[in-house]
């Protein structure tokens, strides 16, 4: 699934919601959650940012919310607790990318 959010803070919490509702069902989901710029077409959305929360959510565990610097940069001030998961190299991208788990909100 695919889902645009006009802020970083509803995409976490939004992302939240759907990592707790599937372990109540044993579903184990691996989420990406990024900010950036969009094209937005008749065929959905396009562009780099979209190629690059691919690449986070595919490096995200079971039950993960994996999240970019950029994420964790612009929810600053929610009340959110991350872990660093350290610096990655996303396959199509130049430079290697600092990722957050995204724990929990308080």
């Amino acid at each position: 699934m695919f889902a645009l959010f006009d802020g970083a803070a509803r995409a976490l919490e939004c992302a939240a919601a759907i990592r707790d509702a599937a372990q109540t069902q044993n579903i184990p989901v691996r989420i990406g959650v990024h900010v950036g710029e969009v094209e937005l077409t008749s065929n959905g959305a396009r562009g780099l940012a979209v190629h690059e929360v691919a690449r986070i959510a595919a490096l995200a565990g079971p039950g993960e919310v994996l999240t970019s610097e950029a994420t964790r940069t612009l929810s600053t001030g929610a009340s959110f607790t991350f872990e660093d998961r350290g610096v990655h190299q996303l396959k199509g991208l130049d430079e290697p990318r600092r990722l957050f788990a995204f724990v929990a909100t308080s």
